[in-house]
């Protein structure tokens, strides 16, 4: 597929938001300074998620399923390469979508010395569309795309419903409804890669629209110090207090 049609797919995704969503990504000290060192996000491998059916077809759930696995080892091992396979091609940038922070999210995936990365979809999109020319140069790309995360239940299968999505890296099990996740998805022609993670830059970040939010626990000296290293920086204007106001 040309780079021109990978980046339009990734495009596409922006019409699954509300104009006034924003998402967001809730990481810790390091992630962060990451991103405001090397003003960059990270695709990361689907083999590297907890969610052990990421990428799961689902004619091997229905089929692992409705057999008992030790009838038949040989192919189940079979199977279970090709889903390795498939979680190795592919590369996801996970956010959640919201309208505000949100204090479940801060709980699941932070921890006091957290922050929270509010950016828009727009912005984002554009960025990661823009990166395939040198992604796709240096790991063949077979596909791109981006949108909500749809989700399934992947234990009792309803197979209308789970085969009504359409992309592996958009379907995950129904008790992960709750994150409310969007993602952005490439996926090389080769699984067996070197990388674990590949980066995509985040252009004139300084004047987009993103805004950087502090753990509402956070001590206040902890607070001015992330405030201090922004403004030395030049992101005076994108530090914002949490609006969580906690005992």
């Amino acid at each position: 597929m040309k780079v021109e049609a990978l980046q339009h797919n990734m495009l596409q995704g922006l019409a699954d938001l509300a104009p006034n969503e924003s998402l967001w990504r809730y990481v810790d000290i390091h992630k962060f300074l990451s991103f405001l060192h090397n003003q960059s996000i990270m695709f990361s491998r689907m083999d590297t998620f907890e969610d052990v059916l990421e990428g799961m077809p689902v004619r091997f759930l229905i089929a692992q399923k409705s057999r008992v696995k030790e009838d038949d080892p040989l192919l189940l091992i079979k199977e279970n390469r090709q889903h390795a396979a498939i979680q190795q091609k592919h590369f996801v940038s996970c956010w959640f979508i919201g309208f505000r922070e949100s204090t479940a999210m801060w709980n699941l995936y932070s921890n006091k010395d957290s922050v929270a990365i509010k950016l828009n979809p727009a912005y984002l999109l554009a960025a990661a569309a823009k990166s395939l020319v040198d992604i796709d140069a240096q790991m063949p790309l077979s596909s791109a795309y981006s949108g909500k995360v749809q989700y399934v239940d992947l234990v009792q299968i309803n197979t209308e419903v789970a085969y009504n999505v359409k992309h592996v890296g958009l379907r995950k099990d129904v008790g992960f409804e709750s994150e409310k996740e969007f993602r952005l998805v490439i996926s090389a022609k080769d699984h067996k890669n070197q990388f674990s993670q590949v980066p995509f830059k985040l252009p004139a970040l300084k004047k987009a629209a993103f805004d950087v939010i502090c753990h509402p626990r956070m001590p206040k000296w902890k607070q001015d110090n992330i405030q201090w290293l922004m403004e030395q920086n030049g992101f005076t204007q994108h530090f914002k207090p949490s609006e969580i106001r906690l005992r």
